[in-house]
């Protein structure tokens, strides 16, 4: 029905219905066209970071979740987010011209149809589509996450996306391992080099605890040796010493 919208006149509606796509992927290649040529820039990028999560996302996202998501990739200086960054779901959907439902009853987003997995993932490259997921979510991980003053279940609360951000961002690069792992070498590096980014990355990894209860200190090490970034190790590693800290307690994997 979205290659209906926008006919002016009953001759325009008949020339569309005429020139319906006959098979189920000439369909989506018609409006992979209308969303890719015929709208704005700010709406490909919506449409395409809306599509892409919701293709190689490792679990069912909410809608807050995604317009997170979103947010992220429309500004690529963004350093933290407030509700002045999102768009509004009509926006949201109105992009992906029908690709994308929303539950109401949950508040989660779907593709509109198994068929529609099928077909992007034939248009989008499963490297590039994981590795552009995991930078979103390490630059999400960078933002003033204010754990320590505002607690974890205010942190959530403001930051959607950062429960997923630290389940997955790991599972994300070696995913789009077609050189993701280097790419993001920098991009992970300056948020685990804080104390301070590394204890929120475990209180989101062991949601559930009593929040005053003390809980493993991560050191750089045991973030990386226990995801099996050899690559990014390699680079943090120099051949003759162990960063400070890293050697102060003794490498487990805790989870």
């Amino acid at each position: 029905m979205q290659l209906l919208f926008g006919q002016v006149n009953v001759k325009k509606l008949k020339e569309a219905l005429e020139n319906l796509p006959k098979g189920l992927n000439d369909m989506y290649q018609a409006i992979w066209d209308r969303i890719f040529l015929k709208q704005d820039e700010q709406r490909q990028v919506i449409a395409c970071t809306a599509l892409t999560w919701i293709t190689y996302a490792k679990e069912l996202l909410e809608v807050d979740q995604l317009l997170h998501a979103v947010a992220v990739d429309l500004d690529p200086d963004i350093s933290d987010i407030d509700s002045d960054d999102l768009i509004d779901v009509d926006t949201l959907l109105s992009s992906c011209l029908g690709l994308l439902v929303v539950n109401e009853e949950n508040g989660t987003i779907r593709l509109v149809h198994e068929t529609t997995q099928t077909y992007l993932e034939s248009r989008f490259n499963k490297l590039d589509a994981n590795t552009s997921i995991a930078k979103t979510c390490l630059k999400y991980l960078g933002f003033p996450l204010e754990l320590l003053e505002a607690g974890l279940e205010a942190c959530i609360e403001k930051y959607r996306i950062a429960p997923y951000a630290a389940r997955y961002w790991a599972k994300h690069i070696h995913l789009g391992n077609g050189g993701g792992e280097e790419s993001l070498t920098q991009d992970l590096l300056d948020i685990i080099s804080s104390q301070e980014k590394r204890d929120i990355l475990g209180r989101l990894l062991e949601l559930g605890r009593p929040e005053g209860e003390p809980f493993f200190k991560f050191t750089v090490l045991h973030v990386l040796s226990m995801y099996g970034l050899s690559r990014i190790c390699r680079t943090y590693l120099t051949p003759s010493q162990v960063h400070e800290g890293d050697k102060l307690c003794p490498l487990r994997t805790p989870f």
